[in-house]
C-alpha cells in the first residue's frame, strides 16, 4: 500500500500529463482554426476568385497578418459607394453595431449629400480622435468604381464590379499588420480577430440595405 508521500509523484506526473494533453489539444484546435476556419470567417460573401486575386491597394500593406476580403450577394442595385463613401465616425458612421463601433451614436439611415465629396487625402475617422493610427486617409478614389483607404500598417479597399446585366458586386478588402509593441495590441486583437467578422457582415448588409433604398427612391422619382 502506497503512503501519501509515495502517491505524490504519481499525482504530479498525472497533472503534468493532463496539462500537456490540454496544451496539445489547444495547439491542434488553434492550428485547425488558422488553417480552415479563419480563412472562411474573413472571406464572408466573397467568391474564391475574389478572395485570392490581387487587388488595388495590396501593395500598401505587403505581407499582412490580417487579409480579409468580403462581399455581398448579387442584386440589381446601385449606389453602393455613395453609401460606403460616408463610412466613418462622424459622417455616415459604420452601419454596423452602433454601440460597439460608433460610440453609441446611430448610423445614418439615408445618404447624406454633405458627405458625398470625399477627396484623396481626406481623413476617414475610426475613433474619437483622428490620428494616423485611429483613422485612414483616402489614397485613391475612382467615383462609382473604387475607393481605397490607407494608414500605417493597413489598407482598406471598397470596390464595385458589374456582375451580369444590371447587377453589381460590392467587394471590400481589409489588410492589416498588427503593431505588437503598442499597448493597445490586446484590444486590437480582440476587435479585429473576434469583433471584425461580425461587424463587417453587419456593415455590408447595412450598405446593401441603404443602397437598395436609394435605388427604390430613384425609381419612384422617374
Amino acid at each position: 500500500m502506497l503512503s501519501p508521500e509515495g502517491a505524490q509523484p504519481s499525482v504530479g506526473r498525472q497533472a503534468v500529463r493532463e496539462a500537456a494533453a490540454a496544451c496539445l489539444g489547444g495547439a491542434v484546435a488553434l492550428g485547425a482554426y488558422v488553417r480552415w476556419v479563419r480563412p472562411r470567417v474573413f472571406s464572408w460573401g466573397a467568391t474564391t476568385e475574389e478572395a485570392t486575386r490581387p487587388m488595388a491597394g495590396d501593395e500598401l500593406c505587403p505581407r499582412p497578418q490580417l487579409n480579409a476580403t468580403r462581399g455581398h450577394h448579387r442584386r440589381p442595385i446601385g449606389g453602393h459607394l455613395a453609401v460606403a463613401g460616408a463610412v466613418g465616425l462622424e459622417p455616415g458612421r459604420l452601419y454596423s453595431y452602433d454601440l460597439l463601433d460608433n460610440l453609441g451614436r446611430p448610423s445614418a439611415r439615408q445618404i447624406l449629400p454633405q458627405f458625398q465629396h470625399l477627396q484623396v487625402g481626406d481623413w476617414v475617422p475610426m475613433g474619437g480622435k483622428t490620428t494616423p493610427y485611429t483613422a485612414y486617409r483616402v489614397a485613391r478614389l475612382e467615383p462609382g468604381t473604387l475607393m481605397l483607404w490607407h494608414k500605417p500598417g493597413g489598407s482598406w479597399l471598397w470596390l464595385l464590379e458589374p456582375d451580369g446585366a444590371g447587377h453589381t458586386r460590392l467587394i471590400t478588402r481589409l489588410r492589416s499588420r498588427y503593431a505588437w509593441a503598442r499597448p493597445t495590441i490586446v484590444t486590437e486583437l480582440i476587435l479585429m480577430e473576434i469583433g471584425d467578422p461580425f461587424m463587417m457582415r453587419k456593415c455590408l448588409l447595412g450598405i446593401k440595405q441603404r443602397a437598395e433604398q436609394l435605388a427604390s427612391e430613384r425609381r419612384l422619382q422617374r
